[in-house]
């Protein structure tokens, strides 16, 4: 399912650019679910001007609201925890859930869709 916020015909990933495998970690069907759900974020090391939330180049490890530059709610900005594969699951799970006043409306209620994501963000790091 493509967002309707998602660049015009624009699938390319920052990765690429980084010399490295779009959809690393990833395989066979798994590779378009990711690219689907992922298309219209950044993953290079500076973040891309236009896209809905800063980037996720090693978000794995990150404290959460902490990218210089991006705008968070207050309460993603004082939630302190560290971004970890579970914490990204709960997330992208109901992120209103965790944090009321997310400006994040993505929510992926399938597991394994949830897994292939995560899977392919843990790659994004140097």
């Amino acid at each position: 399912m493509r967002r309707p916020h998602a660049p015009s015909g624009d699938r390319r990933y920052c990765a690429r650019s980084l010399g490295r495998p779009a959809f690393g970690g990833t395989s066979g069907k798994w590779q378009r679910v990711v690219q689907e759900e992922l298309s219209n974020l950044s993953f290079d090391r500076e973040g891309r001007a236009g896209t809905p939330g800063a980037t996720l180049y090693g978000v794995i490890g990150r404290k959460a609201g902490t990218v210089e530059g991006f705008r968070f709610s207050d309460g993603l900005k004082a939630a302190g925890w560290v971004w970890t594969p579970e914490k990204i699951d709960e997330w992208i799970t109901f992120p209103k859930k965790m944090i009321r006043d997310t400006f994040m409306n993505y929510r992926q209620s399938d597991p394994d869709v949830r897994k292939a994501i995560i899977t392919y963000i843990a790659t994004q790091k140097d």
